[in-house]
């Protein structure tokens, strides 16, 4: 019975469309033993973005187990309410000067969508999600689990089975399985990552700990090293180990319609410039064409094309 894996994903709507076939492509069919399934908290901008959200995700990919859309303003209300002092916070450094907010709303949406993960682990899959088998653990509760950006396009396979194996052999809360991280500037990458149930419980709670007593004490914020911070501050056994193999683009929405892809290790090099700390880079050219090429293709867990119904109802939406 192949073991289930509980896909975080949380972030803005714009580009998903054009990343979700390479998710599926990448690391859905990538890992024939494993079968995933999707809990998604997602940002838009207005009601018909919403409800074209609502629409097309549950589309998008093989087993949407749970799904909530709300609007970039509300989302920045209640960030308002729960952590008055945000709009008080330093305008930061680097790339990040500016983007307190965002980065506030970014490690919400990753709680969001854990939130999302407990209310709906309580229900057996049904559907679509059930095949396959179980596979999570006594009382539905998956014991692997994946966080992803929404805006990830994936352009290589990202071969999961020797961390899902080792995580599942020691259910260790005290790993997380990253692309990459710095000891030295006590950064690490925010945008993926991969671990025990338990872990990755941990790993969405900083919205509710450590970035609440950041935002609380009108501290800097630059998000790769909240990330480091929170993981070595829920507990002093924290262990990070690399997640190989991770290849992609961030598609960036325009107004052309068509995306622009920027390497998600690009900022983070810009910013770690100055202390000479490797960050890797990745093949920003090949991951475009292959990014495209997978755009509109989509497939299905069972290898059976879903991009048509995708398209179809992209273009019910814009008549």
């Amino acid at each position: 019975m192949a073991p289930a894996v509980a896909v975080l994903l949380s972030g803005s709507f714009r580009t998903l469309l054009d990343c979700n076939s390479s998710l599926v492509a990448h690391v859905h069919l990538a890992n024939p033993s494993l079968r995933f399934h999707t809990f998604a908290f997602l940002t838009v901008a207005d009601d018909a973005e919403r409800r074209a959200a609502e629409r097309l995700v549950r589309h998008a990919f093989p087993c949407v187990r749970a799904l909530r859309v709300e609007l970039d303003a509300d989302v920045g209300a209640a960030v308002a309410r729960e952590l008055p002092p945000v709009a008080a916070l330093p305008k930061g450094r680097g790339t990040a000067r500016g983007k307190a907010l965002n980065i506030v709303k970014m490690f919400r949406g990753i709680w969001a969508a854990h939130r999302l993960l407990r209310g709906a682990a309580r229900e057996p899959p049904r559907g679509e999600c059930a095949a396959g088998g179980g596979g999570e653990g006594e009382g539905g509760a998956y014991r692997l689990v994946l966080r992803v950006r929404p805006d990830l396009c994936f352009c290589k396979p990202l071969d999961l089975s020797a961390p899902a194996s080792a995580v599942l052999a020691q259910c260790d809360p005290h790993t997380w399985y990253l692309p990459w991280w710095s000891s030295k500037l006590e950064w690490a990458f925010d945008q993926l990552a991969l671990g025990s149930a338990e872990a990755m419980a941990l790993y969405a709670s900083a919205y509710r700990s450590t970035l609440t007593q950041m935002v609380t004490n009108r501290r800097e914020l630059y998000p790769e090293a909240v990330m480091w911070e929170h993981l070595h501050s829920v507990t002093d056994q924290a262990k990070l180990k690399m997640l190989h193999g991770f290849h992609a683009t961030l598609a960036r929405p325009r107004a052309s319609g068509n995306p622009y892809h920027d390497d998600p290790f690009g900022k983070v090099r810009i910013d770690a410039a100055p202390s000479a700390v490797f960050v890797p880079r990745s093949p920003t050219n090949s991951c475009i064409a292959e990014a495209r090429s997978l755009r509109t293709l989509g497939s299905r867990a069972q290898g059976k094309p879903h991009g048509r119904r995708v398209r179809a109802l992209r273009l019910r939406e814009k008549r």
